[in-house]
């Protein structure tokens, strides 16, 4: 039950090594290098900072990344690819027309 990390000391030590992730974070170096300088996983640095309230130093991921102009040159590619291969759906006139009618409904408040 006493391993490493236990008890009051070890709760303080892992504080201290949290702390220590946010100070690093806040000067600029990512979750690797920080692991590597504190020798645990970037994961771990992760986990820690989240622990700390400080979610906002983890950046974002993947296609939330992206600037707003990237982020409609991939949609615009996958539209694209969609309809070359008929997979796309095309609204007819009367679709179009009653999800216009249902949109402004709900902005109404008029349900849908």
């Amino acid at each position: 039950m006493g391993g490493p990390g236990s008890g009051r000391g070890g709760q303080q030590r892992n504080l201290d090594r949290e702390l220590e992730c946010v100070r690093l974070r806040e000067q600029g170096l990512t979750l690797t290098e920080i692991g590597r300088r504190l020798g645990i996983g970037a994961q771990s640095v992760a986990r820690a900072l989240r622990r700390q309230g400080r979610g906002d130093l983890l950046g974002r991921r993947g296609f939330a990344a992206a600037t707003p102009e990237g982020r409609r040159k991939v949609a615009s590619m996958g539209s694209k690819a969609a309809h070359a291969l008929g997979r796309a759906h095309e609204f007819t006139v009367q679709e179009a027309r009653e999800v216009a009618k249902k949109a402004t409904r709900k902005r109404s408040g008029g349900g849908g």
